[in-house]
């Protein structure tokens, strides 16, 4: 009698689990088509390949090759400016350097936000909303550009740093050298990234990139990995597990940026300013018309390295 009684549960349970499963899905559909429904119709109508029904031309994307590289089989055969659905979102994709520069020169003003797709857009990114590359057009975003270039990136700020990038110019030199004396092989792009990667860290906070944080994996690019919610309103669903992967990538940087911080903070001296104390002294400056928080010296740090 008690196994009947668990029996019972147990299949009931299941009919319960797919009945809810079910009512998420229809209620997906219908948001989706919804959403599809109230939004402003373009004004120009590209050309669209055939699409599937509820998905769209998800099914253009191909897992295992960079996105735009999904985009040219259509762009040959539709035409530089074709229009494209993915699920609930309408994107249309611009193949052409003439129309790209009408629309993101021309028009700068109507396309400056840049939008953010991605597991990046999500509360798995610990810096979201911080980010200065992706903050809308404003007050925020042209302050940072404005210290970009008047301080941070400047001639006087580049010039500053000329030694460091002739002694990584000189290892790679002896790199090349010994594998030549030794008949060894070597990963010219490699090391030549790895150059790049040393000194853009020593202009910006005096260390050199350590070998730990060269892993196969990076947060960038977990970060532009698409999301469920990117098209669908399944929203923050991790279901291929991109966004815990990139919190724990940025987690981690966090403790490591975080540490480079408080060593600025405690060893004031006299010596060239790098990028990050510039950035903490805006920060630290009660003055400052836009105050710069930690969290976004963070971010900005995570774009660079």
């Amino acid at each position: 009698m008690t196994d009947d009684i668990s029996v019972f549960l147990y299949n009931c349970l299941i009919v319960f689990s797919i009945c809810l499963a079910s009512i998420s899905i229809i209620r997906s559909i219908i948001k989706s088509i919804s959403t599809l429904i109230s939004k402003k119709p373009l004004i120009l109508h590209p050309p669209s390949p055939p699409a599937l029904p509820i998905i769209g031309h998800l099914h253009l994307l191909s897992p295992r090759s960079p996105v735009p590289n999904s985009f040219q089989t259509p762009a040959f055969r539709y035409g530089p400016l074709i229009r494209l659905r993915f699920a609930s979102c309408i994107a249309v994709i611009i193949s052409n350097s003439t129309i790209a520069q009408e629309i993101l020169k021309d028009n700068e003003m109507n396309f400056v936000s840049r939008p953010q797709f991605g597991t990046s857009n999500t509360d798995f990114n610990i810096y979201y909303g911080y980010e200065f590359i992706f903050s809308p057009n404003g007050n925020y975003w042209r302050f940072m550009k404005k210290l970009c270039m008047t301080e941070l990136l400047s001639v006087q700020q580049v010039t500053n740093f000329a030694d460091i990038r002739r002694r990584e110019t000189m290892k790679l030199m002896e790199l090349l050298l010994n594998c030549a004396n030794e008949g060894k092989t070597c990963d010219l792009g490699a090391e030549i990234k790895t150059l790049t990667n040393n000194v853009i860290c020593s202009m910006a906070m005096s260390t050199r990139r350590r070998s730990s944080e060269n892993a196969d994996e990076r947060a960038e690019d977990l970060g532009m990995k698409f999301a469920l919610g990117d098209f669908t309103p399944l929203g923050k669903l991790d279901l291929f597990g991109y966004g815990r992967r990139l919190q724990i990538l940025l987690s981690k940087f966090d403790l490591f940026i975080e540490k480079i911080i408080k060593e600025h903070e405690n060893s004031r001296t006299n010596q060239r300013k790098d990028i990050m104390d510039i950035l903490l002294e805006d920060y630290n400056d009660k003055t400052a018309q836009i105050k710069i928080s930690r969290t976004a010296i963070k971010s900005f740090f995570q774009i660079v390295h």
